[in-house]
């Protein structure tokens, strides 16, 4: 089946423009500050969805006017939050869904195959911060903000955030961050490495097309790999780390990228790696 993305998705609150073989996905309500109500994270999913079905392998994620995002809409999700407190099973299988919803665009925003960006500036405030944890690399303007006030809300956080802010930050500034609501300033976050990149010219956009360019010149299987790596050695022992790397290589060995690279270099050349196929049956660099 061959996938086409469509130029907007959740009546008109999400763009998607194509530079470059790179799908950049815009929250685009700005008179609210990009706040997601159910119809925008829905939209959100389905580009990406569509995105990685067609192929694609860099996403990046950014919000239109002076914000990235204010997170979860209050008003949005009201008459969710309403039907579930009226009883225990009203509006339980709908919250879970939507919940889900966003879990699974976690588990695509972190593929291997994938590369995704949170482009950020402004506010990125809850909700909006829980997707740019999910995403590989965040690249932030000066000003950017980040800020998780959930419990303030009577809400908790999503999407892996209390993991991933845990493993990113480490526990203390987890803690600072989700009990007690302290915002992080772009600088900061760059310090701590919650953001790769900051754009010092605010041209959010050029430097995420940057880090692309910098990904590009490695093998994409090695990528793929070293990004599964990365996802599961922390949480095995070093002795068994070491083990998955050993077979991680002996499979990376038996590809055409190690010898091309072994080629290339004694011909002075850049590699030509292989590119992975698509599900159009392309390929995408």
């Amino acid at each position: 089946m061959e996938y086409v993305m469509q130029e907007s998705y959740g009546a008109g609150q999400v763009i998607c423009e194509i530079e470059d073989e790179t799908v950049f996905i815009g929250l685009n309500s700005p008179r609210s500050l990009n706040a997601m109500d159910p119809v925008m994270v829905s939209g959100i999913v389905e580009a990406t969805e569509d995105a990685a079905r067609s192929g694609y392998r860099w996403i990046v994620l950014h919000g239109k006017g002076e914000n990235f995002s204010s997170g979860a809409s209050l008003d949005g999700y009201q008459d969710l939050v309403e039907s579930v407190s009226s009883g225990p099973d009203s509006g339980m299988y709908e919250l879970i869904a939507s919940e889900r919803g966003l879990t699974d665009l976690a588990r695509i925003l972190r593929h291997p195959h994938i590369n995704s960006i949170a482009a950020v500036h402004g506010w990125v405030i809850g909700q909006a911060l829980e997707i740019a944890l999910a995403c590989d690399y965040v690249v932030a303007a000066p000003d950017a903000i980040f800020w998780l006030p959930e419990t303030q809300h009577g809400w908790n956080v999503g999407m892996g955030a209390t993991y991933l802010l845990t493993h990113t930050l480490g526990l203390g500034w987890a803690r600072r961050m989700l009990l007690l609501n302290e915002k992080l300033p772009a600088a900061r976050a760059e310090q701590l490495g919650l953001v790769s990149r900051i754009a010092a010219d605010n041209d959010i956009r050029a430097e995420s097309l940057k880090l692309i360019n910098q990904l590009r010149k490695s093998s994409p299987m090695a990528l793929q790999f070293q990004k599964k790596l990365l996802d599961i050695l922390p949480s095995m022992s070093l002795d068994d780390s070491r083990e998955m790397e050993i077979m991680t290589a002996y499979l990376l060995a038996s590809t055409h990228d190690p010898r091309e690279a072994m080629t290339a270099f004694r011909a002075g050349r850049a590699p030509n790696y292989a590119q992975p196929r698509t599900n159009n049956g392309a390929s995408k660099s």
